[in-house]
């Protein structure tokens, strides 16, 4: 950290995912190293898919460049490792701290494009991850089928499969 200090660096300046901690898991199908890294937002190529491949606009282009090519140098002068994998797909971007707070309050995102179409989604998710505030007096069973009625009115559920 000394070393960041010394030409004024943290790391939240370094534009680098942080390393939260690591772990083995040992499962029915072996060992696996897990590492858990600090929450993240969509890559660049999902940003150049909502510009329909058509280019993103300059200020942002450079903006995200910059951002890249510090967290470059960084890896490269300070921890001495070369990136061999650049891509869009390999570079993500940071949540705001009032995202990583509604993560934390309702278990997912909901400040998305596809949360602004309806509160069905939003119901159903939060329901999913156990993060929805249902009345104590009903069932399980009413809920559940209150969510998925509510769920199927506003969409055509035909040929829709979980993955």
């Amino acid at each position: 950290m000394d070393a960041l200090n010394k030409y004024g660096m943290s790391g939240d300046t370094s534009h680098c995912v942080q390393l939260l901690n690591s772990f083995i898991h040992h499962g029915p199908n072996g060992k696996h190293f897990v590492m858990v890294f600090e929450i993240l937002g969509v890559n660049f190529l999902e940003i150049i898919k909502r510009y329909n491949y058509q280019g993103v606009p300059m200020p942002l282009a450079r903006r995200l460049a910059r951002q890249c090519l510090i967290g470059l140098d960084y890896m490269h002068r300070m921890c001495k490792i070369i990136h061999t994998d650049f891509k869009p797909e390999n570079v993500v971007v940071c949540l705001k701290d009032s995202e990583v707070a509604e993560i934390a309050k309702t278990g997912q995102l909901t400040t998305t494009k596809m949360f602004q179409q309806s509160d069905a989604i939003k119901k159903l998710n939060m329901k999913i991850a156990g993060t929805l505030q249902t009345p104590k007096d009903l069932s399980l069973k009413e809920q559940t089928e209150s969510a998925t009625s509510l769920f199927a009115s506003e969409f055509d559920t035909e040929g829709m499969t979980a993955k």
